[in-house]
């Protein structure tokens, strides 16, 4: 009885160990490659006289003969049989082909990860889900598994902890059970994002660490596109264009899209699409979007006096029952025209106790309106006001005032402030402008050179569109003739002493190569015309002489 009970026991247990095995490879191998197997890398040789395999795996070797499996404490290893593949003829090395299979003897897990659709709109709901799995009859424990789901908004988990974005979840599982987490999902802004985890758990032998299954979804931009134009340079009591663009992206739904334009106060609608309705200062408009298409529109309108307001433009639009909205501020200054300064100065950088020339170049940026009484001041430290006044200033003309200034020799800091001031009117209205702009101080000790008279730069005279004028300040006739006295002065002062010795030298050698040149050829010459005569002289006295 003892005997036939401890058989039974045998036929229980045997099915159960036979069980505990999982096929983790199947297949044919050659000898001498590395092959990755249940994410470990295997390699086998062979020695053909005793048929036997060898097995080289992370964990300890074996030796298997052909026909047999051998284990070790992770893995059990079967090799069916071997052939024959290949000969290296320059080693005399063989390969030979087997037929393998391997089992994992330890407990190990896997992960299925799904998501209900993997192109989202943005603020689109999505179903996260995870499930972990034991498909081996070991215990799997001390399973550990977290996954971060940003950037999208995780508002409810089951299954699992939740810790802002985090997921997490610590436990066991018995043979064969899994453990599923499901979230919702918010999608956020567009882009491509791979949702994936990490796990570990102990297989009965070891810690080990795997990537959960990922999950790839794709968040699409917004799909309401909006397109303006708008005139850059919009002048009080001067009507313009805004001209608007509305295109549905979406390949496949359509959308509908409520419009609404609020204008400031100062601004008024002149003229707008018949069929928009307008409430008093404001439009409110519905239209329907096929996937693809889209819709234009223009508004003709004023600013009635100055202002830096927006117009303020609204889309509501809805897909797929998605509800978002778009808001485009559109900048529109509908300013008075103030007049430009553009201040240089002749040197950029002067020198203490060094004259210099200051340059405000005043232009009116209006297309249409003038400005008109204009005075301008140009005050620096230690020097006398500078005051100009015309009476005009046209449109897009521009006007320059100038005038001589220096630096104190006691002057003692880093730069030098000049402040340019400007009245003008506009609209029986008196405006007034006022800039300061400091120049660096030039701290080298080079020679300081006289500046030119401040009318003499080209471009400090000239002035646009053809009603350009000049100002100069100061006494230019003084100050052109002592410049140019003390320009002569300079240039004498350069001659060195010995400078008239030494060109009185130069010319009187020069006098005396030219006389010897000379004195040669004449003498030259004088020598072949003797020649010449004495010839003929004696031809002569040889045809007389007596026979």
């Amino acid at each position: 009885m003892k005997r036939l009970t401890f058989f039974f026991l045998i036929l229980l247990l045997f099915p159960a160990a036979a069980f505990a095995e999982i096929l983790v490879f199947s297949g044919a191998v050659i000898t001498g490659r590395d092959y990755e197997i249940d994410k470990k890398t295997f390699s086998f040789g062979y020695d053909e006289s005793s048929s036997k395999v060898y097995v080289q795996n992370p964990y300890s070797n074996m030796i298997v003969p052909t026909g047999e499996c051998r284990s070790n404490d992770i893995f059990k290893v079967c090799a069916a049989n071997a052939s024959y593949y290949d000969k290296n003829i320059t080693t005399w090395v063989f390969f030979y082909k087997i037929d393998i299979s391997v089992y994992k003897l330890t407990g190990s897990l896997e992960t299925d990860t799904a998501i209900s659709q993997a192109t989202l709109l943005q603020n689109e709901p999505v179903d996260f889900s995870i499930t972990i799995r034991n498909p081996t009859s070991f215990d799997v424990t001390g399973i550990s598994y977290t996954e971060d789901l940003s950037p999208f908004t995780v508002i409810e988990s089951t299954g699992c902890s939740l810790d802002g974005t985090i997921m997490s979840w610590q436990g066991s599982l018995k043979p064969n059970f899994e453990k599923k987490c499901s979230a919702k999902l918010y999608s956020g802004a567009g882009g491509s994002f791979i949702l994936s985890g990490n796990l570990s758990y102990f297989n009965s032998y070891e810690n080990e660490k795997i990537s959960v299954d990922t999950a790839s979804v794709s968040v699409l931009p917004e799909q309401l596109k909006v397109s303006r134009l708008v005139d850059s340079n919009v002048e009080v009591q001067q009507p313009f264009y805004m001209n608007m663009s509305l295109q549905n992206l979406h390949p496949s739904e359509k959308m509908r899209v409520v419009i609404a334009i609020e204008p400031p106060e100062n601004f008024a609608i002149l003229k707008k699409p018949y069929e928009m309705l307008l409430d008093k200062n404001s439009i409110k408009h519905i239209i329907s979007l096929e996937h693809g298409s889209s819709y234009a529109y223009s508004l003709y309108l004023i600013g009635k006096s100055e202002s830096k307001a927006s117009i303020k433009q609204s889309f509501d639009y809805e897909i797929k029952g998605i509800r978002s909205i778009l808001e485009n501020y559109t900048f529109v200054q509908a300013a008075e025209p103030n007049p430009i300064i553009n201040f240089t100065s002749d040197p950029p950088q002067p020198a203490i106790g060094q004259s210099f020339n200051a340059y405000a170049r005043l232009t009116n940026p209006s297309s249409i309106y003038s400005l008109k009484g204009i005075k301008a001041k140009i005050n620096a430290p230690s020097n006398s006001l500078i005051e100009k006044s015309f009476s005009k200033l046209g449109p897009k003309e521009d006007f320059l005032v100038s005038a001589p200034l220096s630096i104190p020799d006691d002057f003692d800091k880093a730069s030098f402030e000049i402040d340019v001031d400007v009245e003008y009117g506009f609209e029986d209205h008196t405006r007034s402008l006022s800039e300061s702009y400091e120049l660096k101080i030039n701290s080298s000790k080079e020679p300081i050179s006289p500046i030119q008279p401040v009318a003499e730069p080209a471009a400090a005279s000239q002035i646009t569109n053809g009603a350009n004028n000049s100002v100069q300040l100061g006494s230019q006739a003084s100050t052109s003739s002592e410049l140019q006295t003390n320009n002569a002065a300079e240039m004498q002062s350069e001659i060195p002493e010995n400078g008239y010795s030494n060109l009185w030298k130069t010319a009187l050698l020069g006098i005396l190569t030219f006389g010897i040149i000379v004195a040669s050829v004449v003498a030259v010459f004088r020598i072949r015309k003797k020649k010449k005569s004495i010839i003929p002289q004696e031809i002569s006295s040889t045809q007389t002489k007596p026979k």
